[in-house]
């Protein structure tokens, strides 16, 4: 499991039985010096781009967008065995190639209509991003279900055209009950055909419709999908999700991005994986790009660990969506938001106290960033105990500057907040060992300062296999050299379960 470990210095590794600290001397320069007792709390860089920015952006507004109704009941979403057209994982998939198609023909500039997956559980972080696009002059043309807007004609509307029937070349063929991959090879065929994911259960529907079959995925593994469509898939960013969800759907393929599931069958590797290929799709994209999502079943280190050892960070967003437009522009949306900070100068060192700190880890989590953890953030207790939040203060603002904003604007005083895992989930002492480890360990920790230093998150916590080995102390030592505006790091062990 992810075992917490704490401290007080530049950086802190702490195991069963023993804490090593290790001091920079540069830390507390100036911190005394005369008529500059504002020095510390000022030491931040302006918002500027300095090529920290690396996730896929939709950099096109789209003037309008609808707000698609992709399930009754959240809870049936990703099930099997429904038969209702509105219903379970089949419907789940056609509404994600929907909206993926839709916001990528935006991009390519052939449409001005995008489509939004309405939010169900009313979550703050979606309405924030929902008020995002109108602020930006971007606004909802109307709620629909994708049945409707798969299959109904419209008229412009304020000069925009917004009906999507047209816009599909087909759709792509999938029969999830009997071959759970077919979804996943579908989620890629998506993009490749300009088509929208269509099952079994429901084929006959849209072909009354109009629609026809453009590429057959229901005997389709996910390796014959990479054989057939490698070249046709961006190497910028890779999706992880397990058979059985629909969730990034629409993520990858408006990015183009390859979509694999681990395992063969949903949350269990008693039928096999595809840990071989995912081994040679790391090895394939650019260095240090993302790989969204998450697996189930198995421990998290069996798929983590190679996407650490290839030189890539995870991030952990399974059950999160609409991030082609959270994520709108966010380049140009970054603002000067600041978490607030303690000066050193103005504690009493004179006491005779001891002290504990308390620090609440999985902030690399952004699905929770984006769902409940308000529920832990907002607790009355945080302020008594003087809790650390750890959150994703380099990641957020990328995937969803609103929510970013949003979080640090409601800081409790007495919180700090600490950046998690270095933007994304890998383990420091075997990130990018397959690759140019001193090359790549530089680019993330530059990457990561830039994002730190310009919203004065002064605080680092990293993940390793081995916290005290030397692998590990050379990549602290990477990030103490990418920032001078450092104050301490977190070293966290990791256990396996």
């Amino acid at each position: 499991m992810k075992t917490t470990i704490c401290g007080a210095a530049l950086l802190l590794s702490l195991t069963m039985a023993s804490c090593e600290v290790y001091e920079s001397p540069e830390i507390n320069q100036g911190l005394n010096e005369e008529n500059n007792t504002s020095l510390y709390t000022d030491a931040y860089d302006p918002i500027s781009n300095v090529g920290q920015y690396y996730m896929p952006e939709m950099k096109v507004k789209p003037k309008k967008y609808w707000n698609c109704v992709e399930v009754v009941t959240v809870g049936s979403r990703n099930e099997l065995g429904q038969t209702e057209k509105v219903r379970g994982l089949q419907y789940h998939l056609m509404c994600q190639s929907l909206a993926g198609l839709a916001n990528r023909a935006v991009e390519q500039g052939t449409s001005e209509i995008a489509v939004w997956l309405h939010d169900h559980g009313g979550s703050d972080s979606y309405k924030l991003s929902k008020q995002a696009l109108e602020d930006m002059g971007i606004h909802e043309q109307g709620m629909q279900s994708g049945l409707e807007l798969a299959r109904n004609d419209y008229g412009p509307s304020d000069g925009v055209t917004i009906q999507l029937k047209g816009m599909f070349d087909g759709y792509v063929l999938t029969d999830i009950e009997h071959n759970p991959e077919s979804g996943v090879v579908a989620s890629v065929a998506s993009h490749v055909y300009n088509s929208i994911i269509v099952d079994v259960r429901d084929k006959e529907y849209y072909e009354e419709a109009g629609y026809t079959m453009k590429y057959d995925a229901r005997s389709k593994t996910t390796a014959q999908a990479w054989a057939e469509f490698k070249d046709k898939c961006s190497n910028k960013a890779l999706v992880i999700m397990p058979v059985q969800t629909g969730e990034l759907r629409e993520f990858a393929i408006k990015n183009e991005l390859f979509v694999l599931n681990l395992n063969k069958r949903q949350g269990t590797s008693i039928a096999g994986q595809n840990t071989a290929l995912l081994k040679e799709i790391l090895a394939w994209l650019e260095p240090n790009a993302p790989v969204y999502g998450w697996e189930q079943g198995v421990s998290e280190d069996a798929f983590v660990d190679l996407v650490s050892k290839s030189g890539h960070p995870m991030i952990p967003c399974d059950w999160s969506y609409n991030h082609s437009l959270t994520s709108l522009l966010y380049s140009q949306r970054q603002k000067s938001t600041l978490v607030r900070v303690k000066n050193p100068q103005f504690l009493d060192y004179t006491k005779k106290k001891n002290f504990v700190s308390f620090f609440l880890s999985d902030g690399d989590n952004i699905q929770w960033m984006m769902n409940d953890f308000k529920d832990f953030y907002n607790a009355a207790e945080s302020e008594e105990v003087r809790m650390t939040y750890g959150i994703a203060a380099s990641v957020l603002p990328m995937m969803a500057p609103a929510q970013f904003d949003n979080l640090l604007s409601q800081q409790k005083p007495n919180c700090s907040i600490l950046e998690m895992l270095g933007g994304g989930y890998y383990y420091v002492d075997n990130y990018s060992e397959n690759g140019d480890r001193a090359k790549n360990l530089k680019v993330v920790a530059e990457r990561l300062s830039a994002h730190m230093r310009q919203h004065r998150v002064k605080l680092l916590g990293v993940m390793a296999m081995n916290v005290k080995s030397e692998a590990a102390k050379e990549a602290f030592q990477a990030y103490v050299d990418a920032n001078d505006q450092l104050e301490g790091i977190v070293a966290l062990q990791y256990s396996p379960y």
